[in-house]
């Protein structure tokens, strides 16, 4: 992949309003992806795609353990 085609996954909010509503397209040939840089209130699921940056807009830090990411992955 181009350079440029990582920039949609490390800086874009795309994929994040993509999982808000419900849209989200799976990352092929991975399990799982753990995003921050995404200020969001709580633990939000898209696909295989998990944003756990809540720090900022909800005073809480998110910390999670791999199991938890596989369960937010397969029910979310």
């Amino acid at each position: 992949m181009s350079e440029n085609g990582w920039k949609e996954y490390l800086w874009s909010v795309y994929k994040y309003n993509q999982a808000l509503s419900k849209r989200s397209v799976r990352i092929e040939n991975v399990d799982a992806v753990v995003m921050g840089h995404v200020g969001c209130d709580y633990i939000t699921t898209g696909a295989n795609q998990v944003w756990i940056d809540t720090v900022m807009r909800s005073g809480r830090l998110t910390v999670i353990d791999s199991g938890r990411v596989f369960e937010e992955v397969e029910h979310g």
